[in-house]
């Protein structure tokens, strides 16, 4: 509006359910930069304030920076009075609260029934019934269900826009008689996102008994599916809930020009965005997605996007795996294990992480197993995400088959690896990218951030996106060939601004890593052997590409796709430890 204070500063508040984050952005030489970062234990439980713990990551943040936000003490009113006086604008993103037991209501499996589920799979909710055309044969059965379940949220979808199912209707009044059979505070909301027909009779019906929220069709012709209507229309009446079960949380959201997302729906937007604007890779001009990994505490995000095209996965980390012990998942995670750990020995752990994920590993055995765990998770959730979007260039076993640069990845077990190498070696194993990419850590947990204030202040992800609040962890170079074990199926001619070039031969089967000195950037001429693709336009076509110092420089994958472990588990864990040696241990 004409006379409206520019912004000049932003304070982001990720509140998850083991830290809060503070991060301060503010104005430096005419562009925004983050000019600090706190973080501290989330503050829940019975008599616990949300705040609190924003608090603290606050006063951390200004303990490293000298930066002053809130007073030093004061309590809780007086840290809010502090955050409404000296900050322009405050940003809330979280994943704290829990998800909402939701059933959907739809016509077919593969279609409208499945687009559902892709939906509530892309947000903090939690799938607790699925039912068809089918189930209406016993409409009495579906009502006993729902009441058993108890769903905060109903969505109901189906029918192509001007198809006129009937059976829409059916749904509606079963929708109906279930919220008139409940207690009003029982009582779901109702998303109704199907054919745009019935919107009317939606409104006619269902607003006396329940909450409603409409949405464009998930599906409006078959084959197409768009859900980013109905996730900023679901998102914040997630956050609603959330407030209600933890008022303190709201609180927060009080504070001035105050904006709030879960973390979900804010990476998605911000992958979204950066899908968008950057369609294809500079140099190999091949179509180019962007990436988004976030290992937290208790669930996995997995984001894609690609020509403007988002997909999201959000995955408990404990889904398959219950208390019955799944032999085949602790088996997969001792596959990835670089130590000879025994099945027994997986289990355990796994079974104390699933309830305190913030435990840290105590030996080195407990640190194998973590990180076997994080690649078993990537793995599991790009398969789901490949499900739930069929334009995810994937095939199982084989990682991702088309160009996604940057990779984006966050959470502890990552950010927080005793090396650089580790995290490289886990992403490599979790995700098994191709072609050229550039591997980035979101340390700070600022990626939610991003996508949140794009919508606010535009420039201002742009400038930090373009900062080193990101840690550029290296190039990656994947050489795909059928040449046999050892022989030579890359050589890699390196330009140094030094001078002191050199060239280097890659095997088939290897893993390495060249250096890059902190600040100088150099140029590769890759020469791949006629059955090797590293994602210049096909097999046998190479380039020159130059590329910017990161903390591990250049690494080169030439392991192969899909990746092959021995069956042995000494041996198995030799060869994942001499990977990691490759990569500087």
């Amino acid at each position: 509006m004409p006379g409206e204070k520019p912004l000049s500063n932003y304070l982001g508040l990720d509140i998850g359910k083991i830290n809060t984050r503070a991060a301060f952005f503010g104005v430096s030489e005419r562009k925004f930069r983050l000019q600090g970062y706190g973080i501290a234990p989330t503050s829940l439980g019975s008599g616990m304030h949300p705040a609190s713990g924003a608090g603290r990551a606050v006063q951390v943040l200004q303990e490293k920076t000298g930066i002053v936000l809130v007073k030093p003490s004061g309590g809780i009113a007086s840290t809010m009075d502090s955050m409404r006086q000296n900050i322009d604008q405050v940003g809330l993103v979280t994943s704290v609260g829990p998800r909402l037991k939701t059933a959907v209501f739809g016509l077919s499996a593969q279609g409208s029934l499945n687009v559902g589920r892709v939906l509530a799979e892309s947000l903090p909710l939690c799938l607790s019934g699925l039912f068809g055309l089918a189930d209406l044969g016993d409409e009495s059965g579906v009502i006993d269900a729902l009441i058993t379940i108890q769903p905060d949220l109903l969505i109901i979808t189906g029918g192509e826009d001007g198809s006129a199912e009937a059976h829409i209707i059916r749904w509606v009044e079963l929708a109906r008689t279930l919220c008139l059979l409940l207690p009003a505070p029982s009582r779901p909301m109702v998303l109704y996102a199907g054919d745009s027909a019935y919107h009317e009779m939606v409104h006619r019906r269902l607003e006396p008994v329940c909450q409603v929220l409409i949405a464009p069709n998930l599906q409006p012709e078959y084959g197409e599916m768009d859900l980013v209507p109905a996730q900023a229309v679901l998102d914040p009446e997630i956050l609603k809930r959330w407030w209600k079960q933890m008022p303190g949380l709201g609180d927060l959201a009080t504070l001035p020009n105050s904006k709030a997302a879960t973390v979900p729906f804010a990476l998605g937007r911000i992958v979204r965005y950066l899908s968008q604007a950057k369609a294809t890779h500079p140099v190999t001009a091949l179509k180019s997605g962007v990436l988004a990994v976030d290992l937290g505490g208790h669930s996995t995000m997995l984001l894609a996007g690609m020509d403007g095209r988002a997909g999201t996965v959000v995955q408990p980390c404990w889904e398959g795996f219950s208390t019955s012990q799944d032999e085949a998942l602790i088996s997969e995670v001792q596959k990835w294990t670089a130590q000879p750990v025994p099945l027994p020995a997986i289990q355990k752990y796994l079974s104390n992480y699933v309830v305190r994920p913030d435990v840290i590993p105590e030996s080195l055995d407990d640190l194998a197993i973590l990180q076997a765990w994080a690649r078993v998770r990537m793995q599991q959730s790009l398969k789901r995400l490949a499900m739930n979007y069929n334009w995810l260039p994937y095939q199982p076993g084989q990682g991702l088959t088309a160009h996604f640069e940057p990779i984006i990845a966050s959470g502890s077990v990552l950010t927080q690896a005793p090396t650089p190498g580790q995290a490289m070696l886990m992403l490599l194993d979790g995700l098994q990218p191709r072609n050229v990419t550039t591997i980035v850590l979101d340390t700070y947990h600022l990626l939610p951030q991003m996508g949140l204030v794009g919508e606010i202040a535009p420039i201002l992800p742009v400038h930090v996106l373009e900062s080193d609040a990101f840690t550029n962890l290296g190039t990656v170079i994947v050489a795909v060939s059928d040449v046999p074990a050892g022989e030579t199926l890359l050589t890699a001619n390196v330009k140094m601004e030094t001078g002191k070039d050199y060239a280097v031969s890659i095997p088939q089967g290897t893993l390495r890593r060249l250096v890059v000195p902190k600040g100088v950037s150099v140029v590769l001429e890759l020469e791949p052997r006629h059955h090797t693709d590293i994602g210049f336009g096909g097999p046998g076509l190479g380039g020159r590409l130059k590329v910017p110092s990161g903390v591990l420089g250049v690494v080169i994958d030439a392991r192969g796709r899909p990746l092959r472990l021995p069956s042995d588990a000494e041996t198995r864990a030799a060869q994942l430890t001499r990977w990691l040696w490759n990569l500087g241990g």
